[in-house]
């Protein structure tokens, strides 16, 4: 292989459960000179601190907001030329695919040819991106996505974007689309790219403004389908792809926020959520997410999931509920033939308990008064669902209002977890434990804290037990095992008022709320069921 270096591109939304796994599998399978990560201000600052426990290739972050500074241009500036009405998707959908084919203006010293990649995509056993020979170095994307399966309309109009504005034909492939999830680019064709951009609007606007506005026209437009094309119409001498059938025939996609069935399953075979210092309440609700497996975990996770043989080229970890919600004639065959995939499982059950006047589409609304899906007293006991049957559970300001005796409210723990599947998610909402709003009500029964949730975790049960910790292992007790997945806090009108100036900074809302009361008035957090 060849010794040539080049940088990593990779557009950032947000900081999630895979990442540190993405950018450490990047590091160990391309040894990059660089990764260069594009994100908003405040993950750009995170992500910083972060990587320095990461065992990483050099990473740089870039300001999303501004990243286009040079051409005096700011995000809300370009995103303002879109016309939400006629758009097909969001002004940040659009922004991320203008970060990745204007890299080179925002990143100094950018490698002439450097890998763009997405952020949820992970290496597993995966593909050379570069080959070469005495004459010639190949530098080769893998074609990942099969081209049977998607909205035909969106892929005509990439078409027609592609036709008009390039005015070259869209590159086909007999069994694969040009949407890989990765691509080289190199600065030369990118210019040659905007500059033609500028020709067929007969403008010497900036190509940024330009983009957007012909998303206006055309609706849509696909940053990597548009710049093959172009190259395979001007350079096909540096346009390279391993086939379909190598990688893509592979390849995973599936959703997962974290709270998915991979990352569910993964947590129950090696999870590192919590710190060292796992008896301090600070150190359990500091973060929203705790979950951040290291490459090595998730390879050895793998490992022992699928034969030596049918290992997975790459996986693809969408994090959008709108993957939820495709049509079942849009979804992808890579999302088809993944084991992970959530959708293979949609006869299971949704319930709402507790759900009052809030009746949600697609849930089974319960609830002991009013005119619910159900009447159902939460309290009496079993519940009239099968073992293993939920997919997920709602609890929004409901938990406060159960077991005012202690054996009560632990048989409605036991009851969740009989009837949730592995991996199943569970939302629970409740007023924060030092808000006046919790004493308010005549009904609440008693505080819901994330600690407390943590005791019904039969590995934290374990680590505090070998470390002395005097709480009671209620996960080992009860027969019941939840990973306490995420934790939110949603601020009171006090701390906005008290502290204009730190309003997010949740380190010290947590710090201020251990003195003071009425600081948070609501806790968010959800429950993975580990079986």
């Amino acid at each position: 292989m060849s010794k040539e270096i080049f940088d990593f591109v990779i557009p950032l939304y947000k900081i999630r459960w895979n990442t540190q796994a993405v950018l450490e599998g990047i590091t160990h399978h391309y040894k990059p000179r660089a990764i260069h990560i594009i994100a908003p201000e405040n993950e750009a600052i995170s992500l910083e601190q972060k990587v320095k426990g990461w065992q990483v290739t050099p990473v740089y972050n870039h300001k999303e907001e501004l990243f286009f500074q040079k051409s005096s241009l700011t995000k809300e500036a370009i995103c303002s030329e879109l016309d939400l009405g006629k758009s097909l998707y969001n002004p940040g959908w659009f922004y991320q695919q203008l970060l990745k084919l204007g890299a080179n203006e925002g990143i100094e010293n950018l490698s002439e040819w450097f890998v763009v990649w997405d952020s949820d995509l992970l290496p597993v056993n995966t593909w050379p991106l570069i080959s070469s020979d005495r004459q010639t170095t190949g530098h080769t994307f893998a074609l990942l996505q099969d081209n049977r399966y998607g909205n035909p309309h969106i892929v005509s109009k990439w078409a027609e974007w592609i036709t008009s504005v390039l005015g070259v034909e869209p590159l086909t492939d007999k069994d694969a689309t040009f949407v890989p999830h990765h691509m080289w680019f190199k600065q030369e064709h990118l210019e040659s790219f905007k500059q033609q951009i500028k020709n067929y609007f007969q403008s010497e606007d900036n190509w940024l403004l330009l983009m957007m506005r012909s998303a206006n026209k055309f609706e849509t437009f696909s940053e990597y389908w548009s710049y093959t094309s172009w190259v395979a119409a001007k350079a096909p001498g540096d346009l390279a792809f391993h086939p379909y059938k190598n990688y893509g025939a592979t390849t995973e996609r599936f959703f997962d926020d974290g709270t998915g069935l991979f990352s569910t399953a993964l947590r129950s075979y090696n999870s590192r959520i919590f710190s060292d210092e796992i008896n301090s309440y600070q150190s359990i609700v500091s973060s929203q997410i705790f979950f951040s497996p290291s490459y090595q975990e998730v390879e050895s996770f793998i490992a022992e999931k699928y034969e030596s043989d049918h290992l997975p080229s790459s996986l693809s970890f969408e994090s959008s509920p709108r993957h939820l919600k495709k049509d079942r004639k849009n979804t992808h065959i890579e999302e088809q033939r993944s084991p992970w995939n959530p959708r293979k499982f949609e006869s299971d059950l949704y319930l709402n308990l507790g759900c009052g006047a809030r009746h949600l589409d697609g849930y089974i609304n319960v609830d002991k008064f009013g005119s619910p899906d159900i009447s159902l007293d939460l309290e009496t006991f079993p519940w009239p669902w099968d073992d293993n049957s939920v997919a997920e559970i709602e609890m929004s300001h409901v938990l406060e209002h159960l077991g005012q005796q202690t054996e009560i409210y632990l048989k409605i723990i036991q009851e969740i977890y009989r009837i949730c599947k592995l991996g199943a998610k569970v939302h629970i909402k409740v007023p924060h434990h030092r808000h006046d709003n919790l004493l308010h009500d005549p009904t609440h029964v008693r505080p819901i804290t994330p600690y407390g949730l943590s005791m019904f975790s039969q590995k934290l049960n374990q680590e505090r037990q070998a470390k002395g910790y005097p709480t009671t292992p209620l996960g080992m007790y009860l027969g019941v095992n939840f990973e306490l997945a995420e934790v939110r806090y949603l601020p009171s009108k006090f701390w906005y008022e008290r502290e204009s100036d730190r309003v997010n900074d949740t380190e010290y809302l947590l710090e201020q709320s251990a003195i003071y009361s009425n600081l948070i008035q609501e806790v968010d957090m959800i429950l993975v069921a580990i079986k």
